[in-house]
């Protein structure tokens, strides 16, 4: 049983896993909060009993669950490096001063440098 306020794990199959938070339940459902590519919030519910979202049908349903003991630090940390490197993809390297472009070279370079020294 889920209570509001519980941090869960929503695993999306393909989408991938994030951290939640628990909004509000009925006896029957679990409802998370969640914002869509415009901002608008809407409600996603899940079964109280197997975590299953409502109305979600195929084999690769969303679901919820509590995370093992760190597991949330983890999802977390592994979406944080993947937006990071999508707004590294996205960045339009031709429009950065050269200036700019020494400070992320020397960044890049430290850290290949410590890589090295590691091995």
């Amino acid at each position: 049983m889920f209570n509001q306020g519980d941090i869960v794990i929503l695993d999306a199959g393909y989408a991938g896993k994030s951290v939640r938070v628990i909004s509000r339940t009925t006896k029957t459902q679990a409802i998370i909060e969640q914002k869509n590519h415009v901002g608008k919030v809407y409600e996603r519910r899940f079964r109280q009993d197997t975590g299953l979202e409502v109305g979600a049908r195929g084999w690769r349903t969303p679901r919820i669950y509590a995370p093992r003991p760190g597991e949330a630090d983890e999802v977390a940390k592994e979406n944080k490096r993947k937006t990071i490197i999508a707004v590294l993809s996205a960045t339009q390297w031709t429009d950065l001063s050269l200036d700019q472009l020494r400070r992320i070279e020397a960044v890049l370079s430290e850290n290949a440098r410590g890589k090295d020294d590691a091995a």
